[in-house]
């Protein structure tokens, strides 16, 4: 429609193509079918004189919504249950949408948006929507929605590592998700604590020292299942320990490590093979020396240290004022020199370097029982007025 022009006897209209007027050409208002075309609709006036330009008026197409796409929300739900939430994308060109739901459930916020809030009865069935504009109503989107009154069902198996040792950490365990269920519950073992994933299908715990049982049960608004179970065994952590390694000198020979408790640990440091230490390996300087033991799975460690000394303060010449024989021997050893009376005292070391017995020297020749001593490598140390002999002495 226009307003009429002054001094014209007839008006043209014209419409976009697959448009057709139905009523009014002539006159200053006409009525119109549209087509699928947007376009420019026009008008002329008109007297004996002559045609006016041109009036236009841009005329644009519209259609009706298309079909949602997929409502979000749950396929399970509790009978009587309330605030379960559906909702779908905005549509383009929709202005309003319709919910409708199962019978004898309720839409109790949302209606007209992109999400309703619904009361469900006792019945199952579909949630839907369609969308809708001034041309018209789209298609509906719908969801099946399962009403029950029942509790979820029992989990499945518990996965994860049935041994496990005391404090350790990062211990994975988890079950397959249960159809319904909202949230999981995990109990564990006295002692032991989850780190995370409580409430989940998977946690994380770090043990203590307790064996016992792992539990999860499903649990959603209609209710908790039964106890999935899981018996978990905590193993002990050996208490390790290692007396103090002695010092050494770069040229003794190699000898076997021991003081390392509890006894079937290995050795492992700088110098060390197969529970042997090579002083000639290791060099000078001082050496971590770390005791290993396993079991049931659980290892735990002590360290102790060797130092090897060069040995410089030894005056080798004095190796030559004293004869010590039989070495090796079963258990008699005679020490004698003509200078033998320049050492005070005469002590036995074993190779870890304790003093196993002295002796006080009040002869040129000293005869020494070593019979009460295990076989094995011994240190021969004779001490006085300023002067040191260390020999290496075997008994077999």
């Amino acid at each position: 429609t226009i307003a009429a022009v002054s001094g014209a006897t007839s008006y043209t209209w014209a419409v976009p193509s697959g448009a057709t007027i139905t009523a009014g050409q002539g006159t200053t208002s006409v009525n119109l079918n549209v087509g699928s075309t947007p376009g420019n609709i026009t008008v002329t006036a008109t007297n004996l004189c002559g045609s006016s330009s041109a009036a236009t008026f841009a005329l644009g197409i519209a259609t009706a919504p298309a079909s949602p796409g997929t409502i979000s929300g749950s396929s399970v739900a509790c009978s009587s249950s309330t605030g379960n939430n559906y909702s779908i994308a905005a549509v383009s060109g929709a202005t309003s949408y319709t919910w409708s739901v199962p019978l004898g459930s309720t839409i109790t916020a949302g209606q007209g948006t992109t999400s309703a809030t619904v009361s469900f009865g006792s019945t199952s069935g579909n949630v839907s929507v369609t969308a809708t504009n001034t041309c018209g109503t789209s298609i509906a989107a719908t969801f099946a929605v399962s009403l029950t009154s029942s509790a979820p069902a029992t989990p499945g198996a518990i996965s994860g590592t049935t041994a496990i040792c005391a404090a350790s950490t990062l211990n994975a365990y988890s079950i397959a998700a249960v159809s319904g269920s909202t949230t999981y519950t995990w109990t564990v073992p006295a002692g032991s604590s989850i780190v995370s994933g409580q409430g989940t299908t998977s946690i994380t715990l770090t043990a203590g020292n307790t064996s016992g049982t792992i539990s999860v049960v499903a649990s959603s608004s209609c209710g908790t299942s039964a106890a999935s179970t899981f018996t978990l065994t905590v193993n002990p952590v050996p208490i390790v320990s290692q007396s103090a390694l002695s010092n050494a000198c770069a040229n003794w020979s190699s000898f076997t490590l021991n003081g390392g408790s509890p006894a079937g640990g290995t050795y492992t440091g700088t110098g060390v093979s197969s529970g042997v230490f090579d002083p000639a390996v290791s060099g000078v300087g001082t050496f971590p020396i770390t005791y290993s033991v396993s079991q049931s799975g659980c290892t735990n460690t002590a360290i102790a240290s060797i130092t090897v000394d060069a040995c410089a303060g030894i005056d080798e010449s004095n190796d030559q004022l004293v004869v010590i024989y039989p070495n090796p021997t079963h258990g008699d050893l005679t020490i004698l020199g003509i200078d033998l009376d320049k050492f005070i005292t005469i002590e036995l070391l074993d190779v870890s370097g304790r003093l196993v017995e002295k002796w006080t020297i009040d002869s040129p020749e000293m005869n020494l029982n070593l019979s009460k001593h295990a076989q094995g490598a011994y240190t021969l140390r004779m001490n006085g007025k300023g002067l040191e002999i260390v020999k290496r002495i075997h008994k077999n």
